[in-house]
């Protein structure tokens, strides 16, 4: 990449980031009833010390508004993808390379180690009731069909302060108003080939 082609991207990079902040963070808010809520949610008294090592493969809509006959086969592809990591004949990595279009897809879908709060939420019920090395799915999502493995899992021995569950939450709904924004955006934009 040239010097001037970076200085582009870096450019094309903060002018997203600006629009960013000033459509979609306004927003988002976290009142002290969510963070009450959190902390006496099922999820959060379960995992309020530990941290999960989770992977995930992503099987997307193939469109915005998908028909119910997409969604079946997209179900049913990611069913199958998960009948063949359960019988051993490809492994979850090799999966997450060759299937997953998240976008963690070249880390072999790894996301790391997050507390619960930190994970995406329709995957939060499912976690917390894993055992490490299981894969579950499919989980149906706003962007497709998710299939998760939990790698592990590990006691921190502390408890997050009303601080840091306000900026977990806030990362959460500030990551689920992004991708309502950009679903949005694409279902609005037109374009007219002459």
């Amino acid at each position: 990449m040239t010097r001037e082609a970076y200085r582009q991207e870096l450019k094309n990079q903060m002018a997203v980031h600006k629009l960013v902040e000033r459509t979609v963070v306004p927003k988002v808010t976290v009142s002290d009833e969510d963070v009450a809520l959190y902390r006496s949610s099922q999820a959060a008294q379960l995992s309020a010390s530990k941290e999960y090592k989770v992977q995930n493969i992503l099987i997307p809509n193939k469109s915005t508004e998908p028909s119910t006959k997409q969604l079946q086969q997209e179900e049913a592809e990611a069913n199958t993808l998960l009948a063949k990591i359960n019988s051993g004949k490809i492994s979850f990595d090799q999966a997450a390379f060759s299937n997953s279009s998240g976008e963690y897809s070249l880390q072999a879908g790894d996301l790391g180690w997050r507390k619960a709060a930190e994970l995406p939420e329709v995957f939060v019920k499912e976690v917390v009731n894993m055992k490490p090395g299981q894969v579950v799915g499919p989980i149906k999502a706003a962007n497709g069909f998710h299939l998760v493995k939990l790698d592990d899992v590990r006691d921190t021995g502390k408890t997050l302060s009303d601080n840091e569950i306000k900026a977990l939450l806030f990362k959460r709904k500030l990551n689920d108003a992004l991708s309502n924004w950009e679903q949005r955006l694409r279902a609005a934009a037109y374009v007219k080939i002459l």
